[in-house]
């Protein structure tokens, strides 16, 4: 029971941030150089009668120089949920704000979930979204997996690190997911290079597969590449 109430909480503060992050903004109050306050106000909403109505998305400037990078537990994608067309306009207007995200939850044998939600968010928002998750997910059948949605024109992926930390004695029940990203723009050479480990932790096996974190991390840490995070 205590670990039930442990993992409910944890994720209504998800949701509760989730839902912060899409309504409101927080403005900071300066006098002179000052910072004198914050203030936290509802975004602007978008009228039901307004061009585009709820399926105008904001869409991320390319000219700025940071990279905005989130993970989202999307609560079991799959069929039933992207045929809901508030549950997927919610991704959508979620995805546009970011360059990449580390994604957990998705259901299926197969990537049709992942390729018709990122065929959404493109076909919203104008960008190019791909995603990436290991390749033996087919071939192994895996019917719950993570994955990255990334914006190509933001960062690129080596798809030859993408890969399931290994984890020869199934510890983890969800398999933890790898990937290597270098951010676009810059000469390759020089360009920002960073590594994402996305985890899963099972609700029922909180206490165990938490402290196996430090376990995956030295794994990916001590792999040869050499990135600069």
């Amino acid at each position: 029971m205590p670990k039930q109430i442990v993992f409910l909480l944890i994720l209504g503060i998800v949701l509760g941030a989730v839902y912060f992050f899409l309504n409101y903004e927080v403005h900071r109050e300066v006098a002179g150089e000052q910072t004198v306050g914050w203030k936290i106000i509802p975004k602007k909403a978008v009228p039901a009668d307004a061009p585009g109505g709820d399926d105008r998305v904001p869409v991320a400037p390319l000219g700025r120089t940071t990279l905005r990078i989130a993970t989202f537990q999307l609560g079991r994608l799959d069929e039933r949920k992207l045929a809901n067309r508030n549950a997927a306009d919610v991704l959508t207007r979620f995805f546009a704000r970011f360059d990449l995200v580390a994604v957990q939850g998705v259901r299926g044998r197969n990537r049709g979930e992942l390729v018709r939600l990122v065929d959404r968010i493109n076909a919203a928002t104008g960008r190019s979204y791909n995603f990436a998750t290991c390749p033996t997910q087919r071939r192994d059948a895996l019917e719950h997996y993570s994955a990255f949605i990334f914006d190509q024109a933001r960062v690129d992926v080596d798809l030859r690190t993408v890969r399931f930390v290994e984890d020869p004695l199934d510890r983890f029940r969800i398999k933890p997911l790898v990937g290597s990203f270098r951010v676009r723009g810059p000469d390759p050479a020089e360009a920002f290079t960073f590594t994402l480990i996305n985890v899963e932790v099972d609700g029922d096996r909180a206490e165990q597969e938490l402290n196996l974190l430090a376990d995956a991390f030295r794994a990916v840490l001590h792999d040869g590449r050499g990135e600069d995070d």
